[in-house]
């Protein structure tokens, strides 16, 4: 007579799905713990639409801006305008499409416009279901002015030795033939004073070579101090 007299019930033992579900929510927590206090600066972007999904502190703070400030931006937003076009053949590449880590060296731009030469490391995820990139950041600014004032020093040093091999041995070699031509048994000929001459001569020309190395050499450890880390 449409009227309820018995009810009849079933039960599912779901604790080890519930156990599962809270080591995600722990193991998704920790990794949003680990991403955001990572010294490493890092972010995550969409790789369909090239915008940022997650930034973690160290980024925010390398490159000037507060978190909802960063996540309004793109990939382009944050390079020099002469990479966009080596960036859009980036996106295009093989290794991008096929979802493969990355390493690659790019000039960004801070917050304030200041250029910074980066180390750019990158691997493909999903989030929310969505192709995704995670990418760490080294800057390497600093390395590379390094290596920029180590290969000029080392070109400096290469012009003090050629000062040193080449200039000198002139003015030494005219020196020793002059010496080679003094008539040492007979001081009285009227050609060594001619030779005296020349030698005094030859001499100040070597003076003049040895006080460009001194000269050189001063200014390179000049460099090197000012290049020295304190």
């Amino acid at each position: 007579n449409n009227e309820a007299i018995r009810i009849v019930g079933a039960l599912q033992d779901i604790t080890e799905i519930k156990k599962n579900q809270e080591k995600l929510i722990q193991s998704e927590e920790n990794y949003k713990n680990m991403f955001s206090n990572n010294p490493t600066p890092m972010w995550t972007y969409d790789m369909e639409n090239r915008s940022f999904t997650m930034v973690n502190d160290a980024a925010l703070h390398l490159y000037g801006y507060t978190r909802e400030e960063f996540i309004k931006l793109d990939l382009f937003a944050i390079r020099v305008e002469e990479d966009h076009e080596k960036l859009r053949e980036h996106l295009k590449s093989k290794a991008f499409l096929e979802d493969q880590n990355i390493s690659h060296e790019w000039t960004h731009l801070k917050k304030d416009k200041t250029p910074i030469i980066v180390d750019v490391v990158s691997h493909p995820l999903l989030i929310n279901g969505r192709r995704s990139r995670l990418v760490a950041i080294k800057d390497i600014t600093q390395n590379k002015k390094n290596r920029q004032e180590i290969l000029a020093q080392n070109q400096r040093l290469r012009e003090i030795a050629q000062i040193s091999s080449h200039e000198t041995r002139k003015p030494l070699a005219s020196i020793l033939g002059l010496v080679n031509l003094f008539d040492k048994e007979n001081p009285a000929n009227p050609l060594n004073k001619e030779i005296v001459q020349y030698l005094e001569i030859t001499a100040n020309e070597l003076d003049t070579v040895v006080h460009n190395i001194v000269k050189k050499t001063w200014l390179e450890s000049e460099a090197s101090s000012a290049f020295r880390p304190e």
